[in-house]
């Protein structure tokens, strides 16, 4: 098995001027906020997570929800669900965004969630945990394998289970310490430098078989 890598760029920023900036361009005005990154798809359980986010507002009164991705056919209505739970001001939905914000926001993050029914690999599981973003991410498909133990795991289609496991990590202090350094370690088991090495090995293997 060859797994991906993450970019360089994908770690701890300690610029609080530029952090400062990117919370402006996203209208991020909360201290806590819950980040998606990844298609609008019906796999992805938006829906879910969104009604999740709903439970979660009545425990936690400043946060924010901020959803970053494509709309992908079948499309969610997520502006009319939003409107439904009355969230507008609490669920911000900037669509697709430049690459070079991806790091900036989850350095402004404090929790980083991907509900996904089913995925290949997860990367960007993986640069959330490289920038010290605590992560939630299902049980299911390739999630466990590449997490490991630095996330909690979470049920994608139940709600209340989804809503818990963000106040926990938003609540208890010393969960989200040891996750920022559990998530952080787990991170720099890949690399791009290991995924060349590991892909020219087996390259190398071949053509002695030949």
């Amino acid at each position: 098995v060859t797994y991906h890598g993450i970019e360089k760029r994908f770690k701890q920023l300690k610029d609080q001027s530029v952090l400062k900036q990117i919370r402006a361009k996203y209208q991020i005005t909360s201290p806590d906020v819950i980040l998606y990154i990844g298609s609008i798809h019906t796999r992805r359980n938006i829906e879910q997570l969104i009604r999740a986010f709903y439970m979660l507002c009545r425990k936690m009164s400043d946060i924010q929800l901020l959803l970053v991705g494509k709309r992908e056919y079948p499309y969610l209505d997520v502006q009319a669900l939003i409107e439904e739970l009355g969230l507008h001001n609490r669920v911000i939905v900037p669509g697709y965004i430049q690459d070079s914000d991806l790091p900036l926001l989850y350095n402004v993050a404090d929790v980083f969630i991907y509900p996904s029914s089913y995925e290949g690999f997860g990367l960007p599981l993986l640069e959330a945990m490289a920038c010290g973003t605590p992560v939630i991410t299902s049980d299911n498909s390739s999630l466990p394998e590449v997490t490991g133990d630095a996330a909690i795991f979470i049920d994608p289609l139940n709600i209340a289970e989804m809503a818990d496991a963000m106040y926990q990590v938003l609540s208890d202090e010393s969960l989200h310490r040891d996750m920022v350094t559990k998530g952080i370690a787990q991170a720099s088991k890949f690399s791009w430098e290991q995924t060349a090495k590991k892909t020219l090995a087996v390259y190398r293997e071949l053509e002695q078989l030949l």
